[in-house]
């Protein structure tokens, strides 16, 4: 792979701030100038509060990690907002989970009828009288789509849309395991699954380069 042939002036800085730490902390104020970085992190969590403790936790990262930086393969900018993006998309995963049944820990059968996880709009959980009949199967759909292009064994897809409709009847992992004649453990592998689609959806929908 080739280098990066032009250095920016805080790639320059950076070089400089492997030999004098002293000089970081206004290395990261530049950056977050430079990028905008609040108005970034608030278009991304829609809530003020988690937009300060997610900028925190950005300049903390880059600054433990900065020994990790190599101006020969990326710019300063570049290898900053990668690790930003990785902070935002693992909050952004942890959001849908806290918010949405289906990926809740510890779910124990509560239908998806219940609570809608709303994407971009703010992470707010709906109340259940909000909630249309044609938003759910919508997402449904949307899940079912996701589950198509993902490498998934014929004989496991299936299976897992299956336990998709019933856990939106409210069945627990048992009543499902009963219903597909399978174990329970295969009943949460495929709740993995869907899982991994909705992630999928929601960096689609939520996560912009």
């Amino acid at each position: 792979m080739a280098g990066i042939q032009v250095k920016t002036e805080l790639t320059e800085i950076a070089i400089r701030a492997k030999d004098n730490r002293g000089e970081l902390d206004g290395l990261l104020l530049k950056w977050a100038n430079k990028v905008r970085l609040d108005s970034w992190v608030s278009r991304k969590t829609l809530r003020r509060e988690d937009a300060q403790d997610l900028k925190q936790e950005i300049l903390i990262n880059i600054f433990q990690r900065f020994t990790e930086f190599n101006p020969t393969r990326a710019n300063f900018e570049t290898w900053c907002f990668n690790r930003a993006r990785q902070i935002i998309r693992s909050w952004i995963r942890i959001q849908i989970r806290k918010s949405h049944p289906i990926l809740k820990k510890g779910f124990r059968g509560e239908s998806i009828m219940g609570r809608v996880c709303e994407i971009p709009d703010g992470f707010e959980v709906m109340a259940p009288d909000e909630i249309s009949y044609d938003g759910v199967e919508t997402m449904k759909a949307g899940i079912r789509d996701t589950l198509d292009l993902m490498k998934i064994q014929k004989g496991k897809l299936n299976p897992t849309k299956m336990t998709l409709e019933f856990l939106d009847e409210g069945k627990s992992v048992k009543q499902i395991s009963q219903e597909l004649q399978t174990s329970k453990s295969q009943v949460r592998a495929h709740i993995r699954r869907l899982r991994k689609a909705v992630n999928i959806m929601a960096e689609q929908d939520t996560v912009l380069v």
